[in-house]
C-alpha cells in the first residue's frame, strides 16, 4: 500500500456531489405588457378581438335666424386583432426526475413561465419596427431631443394625438440610455456641478434617466441590436399600442410510457399587438448602440 496524508483528491470517487444551491440566469424585466392597453379575448367572441372607430364629424357657426339642415355622416372603420398561440415544452426523462437535486427541479416551471413572458415582451418591442416615423438613424448617436421630438409628435398629431395626462412610454436599449446619461454628465470636468441631474447623472449613472422629453424611461437589455450594431427602441403612448391576450395561460402535463416514464410539460399564452391609429402615437428609436468604452 502506498504511503503518504488522505486528501480529497486521493478519494475524490468517494466524495458526494450536494448542488446546495440553484438559479436562473437573471432576466431583464419584461414589462413591456404593462406599458400598453390590454384588451381580452373571450370565450366564444370570435378568433379575433374587433373594435369600432368613428370618424370625427364637424359642428358649425349658425346666425339667429339660421334654420340648419346640414347633416353629419358618421363613418366608422373596423379594427381588429387576431392573437397567436404561443409556447414552451419541456422534456424530463425518467432518470432525471428521479435524480436532480430538488433545489434544480424546482426552477423548471420558473424557466417556462419565462419564456412565456419574454417572448410577450419581444413581440411588444417587435411593433416599434412597423412605425411610420424614426429617428434619429442608424450610426446616430441618441439624444434627448430626439424623445422629445417624438413625444411632441405623439402629442400633437393632427389625425389622432394623446391627450395629456396619457402617459407615453420609451423602451431603450442600456447602450442607448448610456448616450443619454453622458449628455448630462457632459459638464463634470468642465466646471462646477450643482445638485441637479449632472450631479444624479455622475452618481447614478443610468439610473438617473427615468423621464426624458415627456415620457417614462424604460431600460431593456431585450430591446434589439442588429448587425450593424444599431438598437431598435422606441415611444409610444399608452392606448397607441394594444395588447389583445386570448383566454389563456394554460399548463399541461403527460407521461411519456413510450419513454419510460419521461414528464411532458406544455405551458401556453396567446397575444397580438396592434397599432390603433396608423402613423400617429407611435416612433421607432434607431441609433447607434456599440458597446460603451468610456
Amino acid at each position: 500500500m502506498p504511503g503518504g496524508e488522505t486528501t480529497t483528491t486521493t478519494l475524490s470517487d468517494s466524495l458526494q456531489l450536494v448542488v446546495g444551491g440553484a438559479r436562473q440566469v437573471r432576466e431583464f424585466p419584461t414589462g413591456f405588457m404593462e406599458t400598453v392597453d390590454k384588451k381580452p379575448l373571450e370565450q366564444g367572441s370570435g378568433v379575433a378581438y374587433r373594435e369600432v372607430v368613428f370618424s370625427r364629424i364637424s359642428a358649425q357657426s349658425l346666425g339667429q335666424l339660421t334654420r340648419m339642415d346640414n347633416p353629419q355622416e358618421l363613418a366608422d372603420t373596423l379594427f381588429s386583432i387576431e392573437p397567436e398561440i404561443i409556447g414552451v415544452h419541456v422534456v424530463l426523462t425518467r432518470k432525471v426526475q428521479d435524480q436532480i437535486a430538488r433545489n434544480a427541479f424546482e426552477e423548471i416551471g420558473g424557466l417556462m413561465q419565462n419564456a412565456i413572458q419574454r417572448r410577450k415582451h419581444t413581440d411588444g418591442i417587435a411593433v416599434y419596427d412597423t412605425a411610420t416615423f424614426s429617428q434619429p438613424g442608424a450610426g446616430n448617436t441618441l439624444s434627448h431631443g430626439v424623445i422629445s421630438a417624438i413625444v411632441a409628435q405623439i402629442r400633437g398629431n393632427a389625425t389622432e394625438h394623446a391627450p395629456i395626462g396619457e402617459k407615453i412610454h420609451a423602451w431603450l436599449n442600456p447602450y442607448q440610455i448610456h448616450d443619454l446619461q453622458a449628455e448630462l454628465g457632459a459638464p463634470v470636468g468642465t466646471y462646477t456641478i450643482q445638485p441637479g441631474l449632472s450631479a444624479e447623472a455622475y452618481e447614478k449613472g443610468s439610473q438617473a434617466v427615468t423621464m426624458v422629453g415627456g415620457a417614462e424611461v424604460h431600460y431593456d437589455g431585450l430591446v434589439r441590436v442588429d448587425s450593424a450594431d444599431d438598437a431598435h427602441g422606441g415611444v409610444h403612448a399608452f392606448k397607441g399600442i394594444l395588447l389583445v391576450e386570448w383566454d389563456f395561460p394554460d399548463s399541461y402535463e403527460d407521461i411519456l410510457k413510450n419513454m419510460a416514464g419521461a414528464k411532458a410539460m406544455w405551458l401556453y399564452d396567446g397575444d397580438a399587438y396592434g397599432e390603433r391609429s396608423s402613423g400617429t402615437q407611435f416612433g421607432r428609436i434607431i441609433s447607434d448602440a456599440v458597446a460603451p468604452t468610456a
